[in-house]
């Protein structure tokens, strides 16, 4: 009999740690939150901007090492260079996330943008 209340108890506790996971926390200054959104994704643009710049110049010089017969200088440059690329891509992705929670920024405070129903119920 034991075992089951155990169990329940684990329940109740995954269940009660969920529905606090899904509330927005009470001290969230909402305004404060979209300011710091465009900050990040202004930041964000230019550090994507310095490892694009970065792998490019780090592509063009393992192709030059290519050229002067340096293989292995010229992998690890290339290799550099795809992590660079990759950095970039997460980057492009946290920027999209970003104008996301921009967009529904609505939602999170609560309040909508009011309807005027003038205009809709007026007819043409």
């Amino acid at each position: 009999m034991g075992l089951f209340k155990k169990k329940n108890q684990k329940q109740a506790a995954a269940a009660a740690a969920a529905e606090q996971a899904a509330a927005p926390p009470a001290n969230v200054d909402f305004s404060q939150l979209k300011v710091q959104l465009k900050c990040a994704k202004n930041r964000l643009a230019l550090q994507k901007n310095k490892y694009q710049s970065n792998a490019d110049k780090t592509e063009r010089e393992a192709a030059m090492c290519l050229s002067q017969s340096q293989d292995n200088i010229a992998q690890t440059k290339a290799e550099q260079a795809i992590r660079d690329l990759l950095v970039v891509e997460s980057m492009e992705i946290l920027s999209v996330q970003c104008d996301l929670l921009l967009a529904r920024h609505t939602l999170f405070t609560g309040t909508p943008e009011p309807i005027e129903y003038d205009n809709i119920l007026t007819p043409v």
